[in-house]
C-alpha cells in the first residue's frame, strides 16, 4: 500500500512530499494518511483507497465531514465523488464507499479504467477548519498498438517509402 506522509498543524501549513501534498488550516482532527491497494492498479482491477484520520474525538456532537474528490488528468477542476461513506458519483456504478470506523473511510473503484487516472483528495471539514491529503491514482496498462502501417522500406541515405 502507498503511504502519504502525515502532518500536524497548529496554524495553517502545507507539506509537500514525493507522494502527495497536505494542506491544512487549524484543526485537531487530521488526515493521517491515504493508502491505495493495489499500489500499481491495472485496468479491470478493483482499487481500494483508504483515508485514515487521527485525533477523532467520538464524544464530540459535531463529527467531521469527509469529502472525497477527484481531479482527472488534464483537468483543472475538482469533482466531488463522495461524502464520508456515501458515494455521490458512481462512475457508471463502478464506485462504492464505506465507513470502516470513525477513523477509516474508503472508496473502491470496480473495475478501474485508464480514464480514472488523476488525483484523489480526502478532505476533512469541521468547526475548527479543514485539512486534506492528496494521492495520485495512476493506472498501469500494457503498451498497445493503435495503428499498423503497411510495410515500410528504407535504405541508408534514401527516403523512407
Amino acid at each position: 500500500m502507498r503511504h502519504i506522509s502525515s502532518v500536524i498543524c497548529l496554524v495553517g501549513c502545507m507539506l509537500v512530499t514525493l507522494l502527495g501534498i497536505a494542506d491544512a488550516q487549524q484543526s485537531s482532527v487530521q488526515v493521517e494518511k491515504i493508502e491505495m491497494f493495489p499500489v500499481e492498479p491495472r485496468p479491470g482491477e478493483s482499487v481500494k483507497i483508504r483515508c485514515y484520520l487521527k485525533n477523532v474525538d467520538p464524544s464530540k456532537k459535531i463529527k467531521p465531514s469527509i469529502i472525497w474528490s477527484i481531479k482527472e488528468l488534464h483537468s483543472t477542476s475538482w469533482h466531488i465523488i463522495g461524502n464520508g461513506a456515501y458515494v455521490t458519483d458512481t462512475f457508471n456504478n463502478r464506485l462504492s464507499g464505506r465507513k470502516e470506523s470513525d477513523e477509516v473511510y474508503e472508496i473502491v473503484f470496480r473495475p478501474i479504467q485508464e480514464t480514472d487516472a488523476g488525483t484523489i483528495k480526502c478532505e476533512i471539514t469541521n468547526t475548527e477548519g479543514q485539512i486534506f491529503k492528496l494521492a495520485e491514482l495512476a493506472i498501469y496498462s500494457p503498451p498497445y498498438i493503435t495503428y499498423i502501417t503497411t510495410d515500410v522500406y528504407s535504405q541508408a541515405g534514401k527516403p523512407v517509402t
